[in-house]
């Protein structure tokens, strides 16, 4: 005979009383080992409630720090970063992307050289490269070449917010020069009141002032033909005149723009650096595509901007004078620019793809991936002197005609 409760359990009347003993035993450990499980689930439920607590915590932290830094003007950004959200900083200087600025107090110049270092074995621990023939030299004319270029500079910079465009060339690269002034001159761009070309022969100083452009011939310098390979002989030449010219201008207290011979202009760059956005970035480069061997900014020497302060000084004195060491400017300025964002708190801002490098179009198939708005189009990437006229002539930017006209005169 078998009687059930409501819940169906069922007691077989059949079976002895132990038995029933047994079954009860079982079901009270099983009450316990439920009990003990649950006590032991609602620990690990409080603890987990209590790392939410934590963590939300920790997210509105981070929030507020997030929303605080955005109201401060990164020192570095990209060509990929928008340009309009750019608002100078309401302090003196302010946190970059990534964290790494310092105040522009903070080891802002080069530590003194110690008094008594002068053998070879301490030689590490002066502050500054030794200069070479070349700076020598350079240097010791200083004052006589800006006795002449000075007031010259100095006035074209007082009708364009303290800034001038300098270039440098030679006869070999004229008609690259002159390129650039049919460029400006079919879009009715000014340019003669604020650009300066150095000349580094002296044929090419008759040819400039023989089209009314403001020149100087580089003492004595005689690199007359364009180089015939990118980085060869003549190629090394120049470089160290592009350091050295770019660093005795910034000496004359005005903003230096450096552009290589090689470009040509849709719009003038001027009013970019003169945007009451961008005064506080004190260098611009072009982004010089990604290139593993310009890591980690991929800055681009052909295009620069140069605001005149303390802190580009001590950038371009150290990269002219180590302008003799390389035949590539960009080996030498690379490094620099890291180690002087780090010591000197130098700002740095490379331009966005309006500001169209070689590396856009590297055949006349690939001309679409440069920016219908481009401002400034430089014919980098190239071997030699035909390789940027065939390279300008796939976006219709070579003014044969136009040259040829001003060399006939």
């Amino acid at each position: 005979m078998r009687l059930c409760n409501t819940g169906a359990l069922c007691k077989d009347l059949s079976l002895p009383s132990h038995t029933y003993d047994i079954f009860l035993g079982h079901l009270q450990d099983q009450v316990k080992l439920m009990t003990s499980k649950m006590t032991t689930q609602e620990a690990t439920i409080a603890r987990l409630a209590t790392e939410v607590d934590e963590l939300r915590a920790l997210k509105h932290d981070f929030e507020a720090l997030q929303m605080n830094q955005a109201k401060k003007q990164p020192c570095v950004q990209t060509a990929a970063q928008p340009v309009l959200p750019l608002n100078p900083p309401s302090e003196d200087w302010g946190p970059d992307p990534f964290g790494w600025n310092r105040p522009p107090q903070y080891q802002w110049r080069m530590r003194p050289q110690p008094r008594g270092i002068k053998n070879a074995k301490n030689r590490n621990a002066k502050s500054k490269p030794d200069k070479g023939p070349l700076q020598e030299a350079f240097d010791a004319l200083r004052k006589k070449r800006h006795a002449i270029i000075g007031p010259i500079i100095r006035g074209m910079a007082s009708k364009n917010s303290n800034t001038v465009i300098i270039l440098l060339v030679n006869s070999g690269q004229m008609d690259l020069f002159l390129n650039f002034i049919c460029s400006c001159e079919k879009r009715n761009l000014s340019w003669k009141d604020f650009v300066f070309v150095f000349a580094l022969d002296a044929e090419a100083k008759v040819f400039l002032d023989s089209h009314g452009v403001a020149a100087y011939h580089l003492d004595d310098t005689d690199v007359a033909n364009a180089a015939e390979k990118f980085s060869d002989h003549t190629f090394k030449k120049v470089i160290f005149w592009k350091s050295a010219v770019t660093y005795d201008v910034l000496l004359l207290e005005v903003n230096v723009i450096f552009q290589d011979v090689d470009i040509v202009w849709k719009s003038s760059p001027v009013s970019y650096f003169q945007d009451p956005k961008m005064q506080s970035i004190d260098v611009f480069f072009m982004k010089d595509g990604n290139n593993n061997g310009q890591q980690p900014l991929y800055a681009n020497s052909g295009f620069h901007f140069n605001r005149y302060n303390e802190r580009t000084l001590l950038l371009w004195e150290e990269t002219y004078l180590m302008g003799h060491t390389s035949n590539a400017q960009q080996t030498i300025l690379s490094p620099l620019l890291i180690h002087h964002y780090f010591v000197n708190g130098l700002r740095i801002y490379l331009l966005p793809p309006r500001f169209t490098n070689g590396n856009y179009w590297m055949g006349k198939n690939k001309i679409d991936r440069v920016p219908s708005d481009w401002v400034v189009l430089h014919a980098s990437w190239t071997t030699n002197m035909e390789a940027k006229i065939e390279k300008f002539g796939w976006m219709n930017e070579w003014y044969t005609t136009c040259v040829a006209g001003k060399n006939a005169k």
